[in-house]
C-alpha cells in the first residue's frame, strides 16, 4: 500500500467507495481521520499523491452533483451548521482551495471532496482538479486517511524517526519502530492481536518517549496519564487494577482488561529489557 509521508503526518488512500460519515468512522477506525488539508503545499503534495495513485485504480468513482466528475472526500463538512464548514475535529477550516463557485450547498451538499479532474465534466468552468467541492455526503467516493505522525500499512513495515520529535505508528502488522533522537511518541490504535499486530520498539528511552494508548483499543483506560495503579512490572497482572503490564526480563508489553481476572492478558509490544518504567511513561488518549 503505498503512502505519502508529509510534513510529518502519513496519508493513506482508502480505494473503497463509502459516504462521508463512514469514510471517516473508517479513518478513525484505523486510528486516523480524513485528511485535514491547512497549507496549499499539503494540498498540492496531497493532489499530486493521490493523482499518482489513481493511474491504478481498477475503478474510478464520481459524484453526479458535482459535475460528473472524479472525487476523493476530505475531512470538511458542514453538516452540523449550514455554511459553518469544520475539519472532522471540530476545528474550523484555516486553508481552503474551494472552486471557482464552491461551496454553493447545490440540493444541500455538506460533504468536502478533493476533484481529482475539472467540473463540470463537460465544461470544467466551475471548478479545476485539486480543488475542492461541496457534495453530497451520500456520494461512494476513495477517501484519504491522514495519520497524525510517521506511520506504516496495513503489512509489516519498518519506521524509522528522525533526530527531532516524532510520533510514530505502526498500524497494522508486526512493525519495527525506531524513534531516533528527540522526545518520540510511540501510538498504539489498532486492534490488538498477538499474531498479526505485535510491534518492536527498538529505542524506547523512558526520560524521553512516551507510549500513547488510544482508548477505543484499550477499553478499560481512561483518557489521561495512565494512573498508578495501572501499571504493574512483572510477568502478569498482580491485582484487579493492574491494566498495562511490563515484563522486565523479556521486554515485553502487555494489556489486560481485567487485572488479576479470569480474561487473559495480550503482548502488543516488545521493548528493551530492564527498563525502568512507570505508569508516567504512558498516556491514554
Amino acid at each position: 500500500m503505498a503512502k505519502l509521508n508529509f510534513g510529518g503526518h502519513t496519508y493513506l488512500v482508502v480505494t473503497k467507495a463509502l459516504d462521508w460519515f463512514s469514510a471517516e468512522a473508517n479513518a478513525e477506525a484505523k486510528g486516523g481521520h480524513l485528511v485535514k488539508i491547512d497549507s496549499a503545499r499539503e494540498n498540492s503534495a496531497v493532489f499530486n499523491f493521490l493523482m499518482k495513485e489513481s493511474a491504478s485504480w481498477s475503478k474510478h468513482y464520481i459524484a453526479p452533483d458535482g459535475g460528473g466528475a472524479e472525487y476523493v472526500w476530505i475531512g470538511a463538512s458542514d453538516f452540523a451548521e449550514e455554511g459553518q464548514w469544520h475539519w472532522a475535529d471540530g476545528s474550523s477550516l484555516k486553508y481552503s482551495k474551494w472552486g471557482r463557485a464552491e461551496p454553493d450547498d447545490y440540493q444541500d451538499q455538506d460533504g468536502a471532496a478533493i476533484g481529482l479532474e475539472a467540473w463540470p465534466k463537460s465544461k470544467g468552468n466551475l471548478g479545476q482538479a485539486g480543488e475542492w467541492n461541496d457534495v453530497d455526503v451520500t456520494n461512494g467516493l476513495f477517501s484519504l486517511i491522514e495519520y497524525d505522525g510517521i506511520a506504516g500499512g496495513s503489512g509489516t513495515d519498518k519506521i524509522i524517526g528522525t533526530t527531532k520529535a516524532d510520533t510514530l505508528m505502526g498500524l497494522g502488522g508486526n512493525d519495527i519502530l525506531t524513534g531516533g533522537k528527540g522526545k518520540d511518541a510511540f501510538v498504539f490504535n489498532t486492534k490488538l492481536s498477538r499474531k498479526s499486530n505485535l510491534d518492536k520498539v527498538t529505542d524506547f528511552n523512558v526520560k524521553d518517549d512516551t507510549i500513547r494508548l488510544d482508548d477505543a483499543v484499550f477499553k478499560s483506560l481512561a483518557p489521561g496519564k495512565l494512573s498508578v495503579d495501572s501499571f504493574h512490572t512483572g510477568s502478569g497482572a498482580h491485582d484487579a487494577d493492574d491494566r498495562i503490564i511490563y515484563d522486565s526480563k523479556k521486554g515485553a508489553l502487555f494489556y489486560d482488561a481485567d487485572g488479576d481476572g479470569a480474561e487473559a492478558q495480550i503482548q502488543f509490544a516488545t521493548l528493551s529489557k530492564n527498563l525502568k518504567m512507570t505508569g508516567a511513561d504512558f498516556l491514554v488518549i
